[in-house]
């Protein structure tokens, strides 16, 4: 929630330098601002390969949240195993299971951290060359089109639909994807 409304703002903010910026488009050889935006979750989404790396990094983040599942599985038997036995154990037993019982906690902890950072990282692996052709896409089609500022659709307010250039990128996309996929 943060995250969008620290987008709204920003795009509030690039519209009201914008807009104080106006006099200099309507000088003579200025040009009129021209916006557009697109759908970055629907791009990403659909853009070739996308589903592709996503099946891959779900293959692998089940595997790391099966491990960590055993590790937590393990820890709860420890726990329970300690709750039934503790009335019966010596103040020194008890002392030392307690203390097992949290460095087990803590590797958990650790190896939880541990797998978050490697799927963050694994996901921007898999995703970063379709990122990157999606922005070369968006730049070449701002370019082509002249148009001054290309937002997110996920930062607006309120827009009219007809300066929605997901379908135009995605087509590029497509059609690239299907070109490059014949000279290889």
């Amino acid at each position: 929630m943060l995250k969008h409304a620290i987008g709204c703002v920003g795009v509030f903010v690039a519209l009201a330098g914008l807009g104080s910026a106006e006099p200099a488009f309507g000088q003579a050889g200025g040009t009129t601002p021209k916006f557009a935006f697109v759908n970055a979750e629907r791009l990403l989404r659909e853009t070739p390969g996308a589903s592709e790396a996503d099946s891959v990094f779900q293959r692998e983040f089940a595997q790391w949240q099966a491990q960590l599942s055993a590790w937590a599985d393990t820890l709860q038997r420890l726990i329970a195993e300690f709750d039934r036995q503790q009335i019966t154990l010596t103040p020194e037993a008890k002392e030392r299971r307690q203390q097992e019982i949290r460095q087990r906690q803590t590797q958990y902890q650790q190896l939880e951290a541990d797998l978050t950072r490697r799927a963050e990282q694994r996901r921007g692996e898999l995703l970063s060359p379709i990122t990157r052709r999606i922005l070369d896409m968006v730049e070449q089609v701002r370019r082509e089109g002249n148009y001054t500022v290309i937002f997110t659709a996920q930062a607006l307010v309120a827009a009219d639909t007809a300066l929605d250039l997901t379908d135009e990128v995605l087509a590029r996309l497509k059609a690239h994807a299907q070109t490059s996929g014949r000279r290889n």
